[in-house]
């Protein structure tokens, strides 16, 4: 309960994030609907605690995500380049460690890129890999004066790109296809 409440109170004392909220209240409903249908439903059906993670998550995930877009353009590459990195080395290991069947990280019961601990579901690493690819639109290279050097780049970022995808798709997560599928509509 804490560290949702505690990325809340940062992300509104963000002017750009109060922003964002008085002028697009819709999807505030709409997030604030689904975590109050989720916690409601666990409590009704007597959930275990470890179902409240959900919805913690996504209000932490937008949070972050609102905080993040407020900062100068600078530092949100920074930030984009730092989770890229992550998605990159899990998309890799994850990709290695299932090929080779290894129990170290992942669950030995699973064909599918799974690892233990907190992305332990499917869908969490598979989100987390499209967060990733999200995040590395930010890294897209400006127009400069050397051409070459900014057809290396993009080069490079859509090369790191085709090895997160198949981490997400690796996942066998219905969620991740679903949140792929709408993804590549936009």
């Amino acid at each position: 309960v804490m560290l949702p409440c505690l990325c809340v109170a940062m992300a509104v004392v963000s002017p750009p994030v109060l922003r964002w909220l008085r002028a697009h209240p819709l999807p505030l409903l709409l997030g604030a609907a689904a975590v109050t249908w989720w916690v409601v439903e666990a409590v009704v059906w007597k959930h275990d605690v470890e179902s409240w993670r959900m919805p913690a998550t996504w209000v932490c995930a937008a949070a972050g995500y609102g905080i993040t877009r407020a900062l100068p353009l600078a530092a949100r590459k920074v930030v984009a380049g730092a989770i890229t990195i992550l998605g990159l080395a899990f998309a890799v290991t994850g990709l290695a460690l299932v090929a080779t069947r290894s129990t170290t990280w992942t669950w030995p019961d699973e064909r599918s890129l799974r690892f233990q601990g907190p992305l332990t579901y499917p869908s969490a690493i598979g989100l987390y890999l499209l967060v990733t690819l999200f995040a590395s639109a930010e890294l897209w290279p400006a127009k400069s004066d050397d051409a070459a050097r900014g057809a290396r780049a993009a080069r490079g970022i859509t090369a790191v790109r085709a090895l997160i995808l198949p981490g997400a798709v690796a996942t066998d997560s219905r969620g991740t296809l679903v949140a792929l599928l709408v993804m590549l509509g936009f």
